[in-house]
């Protein structure tokens, strides 16, 4: 009975978990430094993961992810990421206020994108 609350729990927590930021897309990749990419976190939120796409890094490990908010100057990171499959995933489990931000990846020339900036998810919860 126990386990049964525990997923239970669980099942209800990872529903409240969603997609803050998201600039995939199914058009070509295109691999290299992809600038500047800017995204803006709409409301206050609670960031609990951050995953970047990496078509061209060869399987090298994967590097870090950092927040940087354009308006306030504050670097939120660097958070470690671990890899899956192309994707570059790091769990910051931080508050970060609502605002526009550059996301920062420790190895840009692996960073694959559409020459709209790099190809980034970012999970959390909002806060009201």
């Amino acid at each position: 009975q126990l386990l049964d609350r525990i997923y239970f729990v669980v099942d209800k927590m990872s529903l409240e978990f969603g997609v803050i930021v998201n600039t995939y897309n199914i058009l070509d990749v295109v691999c290299g430094d992809p600038g500047t990419t800017l995204v803006t976190i709409p409301q206050d939120a609670y960031i609990t993961e951050i995953s970047t796409y990496h078509w061209c890094d060869k399987g090298q490990p994967a590097g870090t992810h950092s927040l940087y908010n354009i308006n306030t100057g504050v670097t939120y990171g660097p958070f470690s990421g671990t890899i899956d499959f192309r994707f570059w995933v790091s769990y910051p489990n931080t508050y970060v206020p609502a605002g526009n931000y550059e996301v920062v990846d420790s190895e840009p020339s692996t960073w694959s994108h559409t020459n709209n900036g790099g190809f980034v998810r970012i999970k959390g919860i909002v806060c009201y």
